[in-house]
Order: C-alpha cells, then sequence, then structure tokens
C-alpha cells in the first residue's frame, strides 16, 4: 500500500509541473516553429544552435576543454554550417564525463538514466526548462493526432511492478496498468479494467500493447480505444496490425531518447515520420544519427552520437523523408506465471558496478544475467539485482543466475549489433 501511494504522489506531481497552464508559452513557441519556412526554420536553428555552443565553451568545463582539445575556438563556429568543424560527442566519453558538462549549478538540474537497452544505462540532467519543452512537444503531437491530455488515457508501459496491478491517477485521468502480469490467467482482468475505464488512447511499449493484443485475440476479446501510442521499441508491422486490429484503434509511433537529443512523431496519415521543428538539428548517416539537442541549454548535447538507424524513403523526393525507424530491436522473456516481459534494464539500473551486462534466456523462467563488472562488484550488488527480479517480475517467478564475463563472451548478431535482452525460448 506505501508503495501504491508513493507512486501514485509521484505521478500525480510530475502531471501537475508538466501541466498545460504551466507549459503554454512552450506550446505557442512551437506552434509559431511549425508555420515557418524552410528557410525561417534553418535560421531559428542557427540562432538556438549557436546560443547552445557559445554558453556551453565558456560555461561547461567539459566542453572547454573537449573543443580546446579539438582546437576549435569559439570563433570557429559562426554558422550552423561549422557544426561540421565540432567532435562527435559520443555515450562512453558522456559518461565519462557527466559531472562537467553541466553549463548552471546542479541543484537547479534534475538526474536522469538512460533506459539502458544497450545494457549499459548512462546518467544525465535535464533542467525543468528542458522538461517544458520536452513535455510541450508531446502535448502537440498528442493533440493534433486526436488526444488532449486530461481525457482517459491507460498506461501500459512498465510504470508499475508486478506486485501493483492497477493505478489510477485522477489529476491526469490516467489509469496505469502492471505490464508484468500479461499472462493467460488474468487477461479478462485486463479487459474488463479497459471497458470500465473506456480509454480514448491508450499508450506503451510495441511489445506490451502487442502481448496485450495476443492475449485477447486467443479469448476472442477485443476492445474500441480510438487512439493508440508506441515508443521506446522498434514497432514491427506485425504488431501494428494485430494492435490496431484487436483494439480498434488508430497507432502513431514516437521515436525520442532520454537525453532528449532527438525527437522524430509518426505523421498523421502514418505514412513514416517527422522531425519535430525546432528540437534538433540531426545528421543522418548509415548506422548512426549524430544529434544536436535545441532544447537543452542547461545539459548540452552538441553533435551527439546515437547509435539507432533511420531507413529513408527510397522513391520519395523530399531526402528527409524518414520511412521506419530500426536499431532498437529488444526480445522479451517468459517468467514461469507465462507473463511476457520485456524492457529488463531496470535491473542493472543504478548499480554502479556494473559496467555493462546482457540478459540471456534459453529456458522459461530461468535467466542468465551476464554481467562486465568492475572489480568493486560483489554480493551487494548480486542481491540488489535479485531484489529487483522480485519487486518487478514477482517472487519466485523468475529463477537467475548471474555470471561475470569478459566483453568477449558478450553476444552479438549476425550484423554485429549488441543486443541487451536476447532469448533463445523456441
Amino acid at each position: 500500500m506505501r508503495a501504491k501511494m508513493q507512486k501514485y504522489l509521484k505521478e500525480t506531481l510530475k502531471y501537475v509541473v508538466r501541466s498545460k497552464p504551466l507549459i503554454q508559452k512552450e506550446i505557442k513557441e512551437i506552434e509559431r516553429l511549425s508555420l515557418l519556412t524552410p528557410d525561417e526554420l534553418t535560421l531559428h536553428n542557427e540562432q538556438q544552435f549557436l546560443k547552445i555552443f557559445r554558453k556551453a565553451i565558456t560555461k561547461s568545463k567539459f566542453y572547454r576543454r573537449f573543443y580546446a582539445e579539438a582546437g576549435v575556438t569559439i570563433n570557429d563556429i559562426t554558422s550552423i554550417k561549422d557544426l561540421h568543424k565540432l567532435p562527435i560527442l559520443t555515450k562512453e566519453i558522456l559518461r565519462q564525463n557527466t559531472e562537467l558538462v553541466p553549463t548552471q549549478p546542479s541543484w537547479l538540474l534534475i538526474s536522469a538514466n538512460t533506459n539502458g537497452t544497450t545494457g549499459n544505462p548512462l546518467k544525465l540532467y535535464h533542467s525543468y526548462k528542458s522538461i517544458k519543452k520536452e513535455q510541450a512537444y508531446v502535448f502537440i503531437n498528442r493533440r493534433d493526432r486526436g488526444f488532449t491530455y486530461g481525457e482517459p488515457l491507460v498506461s501500459l508501459k512498465g510504470n508499475l511492478p508486478k506486485n501493483i496491478f492497477k493505478l489510477k491517477v485522477h489529476v491526469s485521468n490516467t489509469l496505469y496498468l502492471s505490464s508484468f502480469n500479461l499472462n493467460t490467467s488474468i487477461t479478462e482482468k485486463y479487459y474488463a479494467e479497459l471497458v470500465k475505464f473506456k480509454p480514448k488512447a491508450i499508450e506503451g511499449f510495441p511489445s506490451s500493447l502487442y502481448n496485450l493484443c495476443l492475449l485477447l485475440k486467443e479469448k476472442k476479446l477485443q476492445l474500441q480505444i480510438p487512439i493508440a501510442f508506441t515508443s521506446s521499441e522498434t514497432l514491427y508491422d506485425f504488431q501494428r496490425e494485430l494492435i490496431e486490429k484487436t483494439l480498434n484503434t488508430k497507432l502513431y509511433d514516437y521515436y525520442g531518447t532520454t537525453e532528449r537529443s532527438i525527437s522524430l512523431m509518426e505523421k498523421l496519415d502514418q505514412q513514416g515520420y517527422m522531425e519535430n521543428p525546432g528540437y534538433s538539428i540531426n545528421e543522418y548517416h548509415k548506422n548512426k544519427i549524430i544529434t544536436t539537442s535545441l532544447i537543452k541549454e542547461g545539459f548540452p548535447l552538441i553533435r551527439y552520437e546515437v547509435n539507432d538507424r533511420i531507413r529513408f524513403g527510397d522513391n520519395n523526393p523530399n531526402p528527409l523523408f524518414i520511412q521506419k525507424i530500426d536499431g532498437r530491436t529488444d526480445d522479451v522473456v517468459i517468467a514461469k506465471d507465462g507473463s511476457k516481459i520485456g524492457r529488463l534494464d531496470y535491473l542493472i539500473r543504478g548499480i554502479n558496478n556494473i559496467q555493462n551486462a546482457q540478459v540471456v534466456q534459453e529456458k522459461i523462467g530461468e535467466l542468465t544475467i551476464n554481467v562486465l563488472a568492475s572489480e568493486a562488484f560483489g554480493e551487494d550488488d548480486i542481491n540488489l539485482i535479485q531484489k529487483k527480479v522480485d519487486y518487478y517480475i514477482g517472487k519466485d517467478n523468475m529463477d537467475i543466475n548471474i555470471q561475470q564475463v569478459n566483453e568477449d563472451e558478450l553476444i552479438y548478431t549476425s550484423g554485429n549489433k549488441y543486443k541487451y535482452l536476447i532469448s533463445k525460448v523456441e
């Protein structure tokens, strides 16, 4: 009960500080940007980039040194065309210098961790200003697709552990459902809650919504939820097809990062993705994106490397027509009670003695967690992982075997791409 009340208060506060009255200024600015011509938007982006760059090179201990080592001075960067002169910021470089990046006092910033789909979560910071800007983009993206915050919303995104099945947050009119209990024994329970709540929209990881729809399909059940929003994983066509058919919904996918360095929203006609105006400057490459956030001044990310792959439309006249987003592929694991669970990054999040990790399942109800650990890794870390498994997946619902491995023992795909979660269950 205490954990449920703490979660209720946390989600209530998060909604209030990001609510429409407090982000109205940011909403109006984004609406203005959306009406600019391409040349006008480029000029805006250039001015914002130069502002962030100059603040970074003069006030950030990290960027001052980073650019000095690259031989770049403040006078070398005078337009957006000079962006290529700046060195690329990789996730590893950022990880090693997180505390030196901010351009303002740390007490004015809010710490966060990336989801760690690559097995190694990253600590970073957001200012309240950037949080409001981010929420304004989300507000507009969803409003333009038919949903306004305050209308009934179901969230199936791993917010709740296994022992908290549901949580209704009244101020936001949001019903949170645990994604860790998706199994045939309680399909009707999920169905009854959804029918009773009558949501205008549902949000979740593609795998969570897909697994829910698989269970509903098995029971020959359908729902009427007008809009669905997915994020954080690659959305496959077969997932979209089943979700839209089972929920009688129109699904829109979103691509972004916890670092808030890029934001792409699926177009209204569902034919590809569009950049959110004024959010970032993106340099697209075959197997990565170099992003420069235009909404983060307190914790600037300039030419930050994101190792995801963007697929462009072959026959589209627009060179920046984004057809599909690859590179966020995760498997799911199956617990003893049949629950299908993805996104297990929380198992190692916050454990500083783990440098990297990989979760492998070869048998239902059993996990092998391979960890690349520091010398300080010990029993306390192992016990913490076990507690997280019990909390999120359920006590005695998943057996785990934690093994320390070397870097070359981690498993890579045939395309030499690393995956945090691997299922070998037939």
